[in-house]
């Protein structure tokens, strides 16, 4: 981390585009180091948009480490009391059940969202799907998340056929009774 902060400190000097691009892209993989080390996330430069706003995934939920509150254009929809411009970890569900399939199994869904709350999100809006966590509860969930994630799947694959059952049976009650 010492190299990249002796050429931020170098690029800084400089008046040239390539050397800004240089220094920008080295205090991105300093951010990311930064939360990596302290956090156990696996980010590079290339996830860091700027430096209050880091996309890590779009695996079955949206994934984002932000600086949120007003002075970043950024509020949670649905609580009363508001971030004040801190770094939360977020994940969104914007299409809710859809993330398992598109019967939209609200029920499962549901299940799965809970669990997921078990982890103290530091802000729930339950309209949009959205949990914004503390880092320390947001790194829990992301090491977590695929198998959280998977054992939900599984059920949901696991009762497909029984729902095409169920769904075929009434699709042939409707036209037993036409």
């Amino acid at each position: 981390m010492d190299e990249l902060k002796d050429i931020i400190k170098i690029c800084g000097t400089a008046e040239c585009n390539i050397l800004e691009n240089i220094k920008t892209m080295c205090e991105k993989q300093l951010l990311a180091e930064e939360l990596n080390n302290k956090f156990g996330f696996n980010l590079s430069y290339k996830d860091i948009y700027s430096k209050d706003w880091i996309r890590i995934s779009n695996y079955y939920g949206d994934m984002s480490i932000g600086i949120w509150g007003v002075d970043y254009n950024r509020t949670v929809c649905n609580v009363q009391e508001q971030p004040i411009n801190e770094r939360l970890f977020s994940i969104c569900f914007p299409t809710g059940a859809y993330i398992f399939g598109e019967d939209y199994p609200k029920e499962l869904f549901n299940r799965f969202y809970s669990e997921l709350e078990e982890y103290k999100p530091k802000f729930n809006d339950k309209i949009n799907h959205c949990l914004h966590f503390d880092l320390d509860n947001g790194a829990k969930i992301y090491k977590e998340y695929r198998n959280i994630l998977g054992k939900y799947q599984k059920e949901y694959n696991d009762g497909a056929k029984q729902r095409h059952i169920e769904e075929l049976q009434r699709q042939i009650d409707r036209l037993k009774q036409d």
